[in-house]
């Protein structure tokens, strides 16, 4: 039996539909999309609803501090990522993140 990977989407807007869309043609493991997180909560109801998934909010630390969550997967606007991540490395998630984080990289050789 797979284990079951679970995923947190931040972000309830045209990148996370993408993200899910593509969840939905994944075949290599057992993913389990289990929150949709934005700071538009009716936004993330809407998202949810609309695919199937049970939880959904305007608080990240939810899903930082759910110890099921193996994966952030950040769909927001790139200003907003820097941040985000910093806080999911904090809580010892992985992150899926496709834009830049910030535009230089060598502030985060003290997190290494």
């Amino acid at each position: 039996m797979k284990s079951i990977v679970n995923i947190a989407i931040i972000g309830a807007g045209y990148a996370a539909t993408l993200h899910l869309r593509g969840y939905k043609k994944f075949t290599g493991s057992n993913i389990n999309v289990k929150y949709i997180i934005d700071k538009d909560v009716e936004l993330a109801k809407k998202l949810s609803y609309d695919y199937g998934i049970k939880c959904f909010h305007d608080d990240i630390d939810l899903a930082l501090n759910d110890k099921e969550i193996n994966i952030i997967d950040i769909c927001t606007p790139p200003f907003t990522h820097e941040d985000i991540i910093l806080k999911s490395i904090k809580a010892g998630k992985n992150i899926i993140c496709e834009k830049p984080a910030i535009g230089y990289f060598s502030n985060w050789i003290n997190l290494m």
